[in-house]
């Protein structure tokens, strides 16, 4: 690919579990509030998604566990202590988009003070800039994020984008925007672990790391 024939292409990117090994900060905010309460638990304990279950398993209350898990780490506490560290692909497959011509976006289901934590932190400014659209945690979905993070982008001037992230929601965001913008879209769905794809996005192309992104856009735009 080349600088000059790539300039309306774009990927837009989830944040966390896609960027940022996120997954970790969650697991050691459990395991410190369960210490703080003086049980001490394993990784793979922390690692649940049902923490209330995990409290209770242990003569722990809904409330306790919650009044502990309040005294968490700040964003900026965990990412200072390594919590939350960028996946070893990450710099180098922003650095070969951008410099192929590969316009950069972020669409990330967070809020403001975290989003900006994490872009400051990691110094993810200079791929970004000023295309980064977030969803609120309460948001049925990522769709009309999408559709305004495409249109400040400026749809006549795509020549595709793809959406890029570890849910189907990340991914799914790709069919809106075909169709009420008129920008071919795709999504690549991000499954590191190997796991069980998702039936609502088995027909999404599927990548095990961000490292496949550059030969992925490449072969399907030299055209």
């Amino acid at each position: 690919m080349t600088r000059k024939n790539n300039r309306s292409l774009v990927a837009i990117f989830d944040m966390d579990k896609t960027l940022i090994d996120s997954g970790r900060k969650l697991e050691a905010d459990v395991a410190n509030a369960m210490q703080r309460i003086g049980i001490s638990i394993t990784p793979e304990e922390a690692a649940t998604k049902n923490w209330y279950e995990l409290a209770n398993s242990y003569g722990i209350s809904e409330e306790n566990f919650n009044r502990s898990f309040k005294q968490r780490k700040s964003w900026e506490e965990s990412l200072r202590d390594g919590e939350a560290p960028l996946f070893p692909e990450t710099y180098e497959t922003l650095d070969r988009l951008q410099s192929e011509g590969v316009q950069l976006g972020l669409l990330t289901r967070s809020n403001e003070e975290y989003t900006r934590a994490k872009i400051n932190h990691f110094g993810l400014q200079r791929y970004f800039g000023d295309r980064v659209a977030i969803t609120d945690v309460k948001a049925e979905s990522k769709f009309q994020e999408a559709l305004q993070l495409i249109r400040q982008l400026g749809p006549t001037n795509l020549r595709r984008a793809y959406f890029i992230g570890d849910k189907a929601e990340d991914v799914k965001v790709s069919q809106p925007v075909e169709t009420m913008l008129f920008v071919p879209s795709k999504g690549l769905y991000v499954n590191r672990d190997g796991l069980t794809i998702p039936e609502e996005v088995a027909t999404y192309r599927v990548i095990s790391s961000l490292s496949e992104i550059p030969e992925i856009i490449r072969g399907e735009n030299e055209r």
